[in-house]
C-alpha cells in the first residue's frame, strides 16, 4: 500500500494524458490499444466498484474522483 496525498492526485488527467502520448509515440500503440492485446479485453466490457475507504491518516483527496476517470477513460 502506497501513502497518496491529495496532491498526488492533482491534475492526474492531465498526468494520464501526456503519458499516453508518450506510449503512443513510443509504440505506435495508446495504453489502451495495450492492455486490449495484453488482457485481451475491450473498453467498456469490465464493471469496476469505487468505494472509498480510509485507514491511518483518514481519506486521500481526489482519490475516487482520480478513479473515476481512469476508468471513465477512452
Amino acid at each position: 500500500m502506497a501513502l497518496l496525498t491529495g496532491e498526488d492526485l492533482e491534475n492526474l488527467s492531465i498526468q494520464l494524458e501526456e503519458n499516453d502520448a508518450v506510449v503512443k509515440k513510443v509504440t505506435d500503440v495508446d495504453i489502451k490499444g495495450i492492455c486490449e492485446s495484453l488482457y485481451g479485453t475491450k473498453l467498456g466490457s469490465e464493471k469496476v466498484g469505487i468505494i472509498p475507504i480510509t485507514a491511518g491518516n483518514g481519506v486521500i483527496g481526489n482519490f475516487a474522483s482520480s478513479l473515476l476517470f481512469i476508468v471513465n477513460s477512452d
